[in-house]
């Protein structure tokens, strides 16, 4: 029984385009000041969000991050949008690293300036971060 509800598990995480990365997601800052950067908003319903880059600043080839909530959360959507031009970017694809962290790939800033990242959490929450992009 244990063994087809693994499978199932992984078989539905394709799906979607998630997989499970365990004790390798967290938004513990490990690194000296210059090395990354970390911006942080709450969600609607008042869940804090933490999103840690591993570059500071951000720039055009920063292309993941990783997304923490302070409490479990699941993240159906991390959607990049740029309000001052009025648009947005390719999807991402989302890794769950644990019931509160997620790996944000596949990011792609298309030029520099203020980005926001808008999460849809479960429970129909959600949040935006905004973050400097440079050059």
């Amino acid at each position: 029984m244990k063994a087809s509800l693994l499978t199932f598990l992984i078989g539905l995480n394709s799906l979607t385009g998630q997989r499970a990365l365990g004790a390798e997601c967290s938004c513990a800052s490990g690194a000296t000041a210059g090395e990354e950067t970390i911006v942080e908003a709450d969600s609607l319903n008042g869940n804090h969000l933490t999103a840690r880059f591993a570059a500071d600043p951000v720039n055009l080839a920063t292309k993941s991050a990783t997304l923490c909530t302070k409490t479990a959360a699941r993240v159906g959507e991390a959607k990049l949008w740029m309000p001052e031009m009025g648009h947005g970017s390719s999807p991402t694809r989302l890794v769950v690293g644990s019931s509160t962290c997620t790996i944000i790939q596949r990011i792609n800033f298309l030029m520099e300036g203020d980005w926001e990242i808008r999460v849809k959490l479960d429970d129909n929450d959600s949040g935006t971060l905004v973050v400097g992009v440079a050059p």
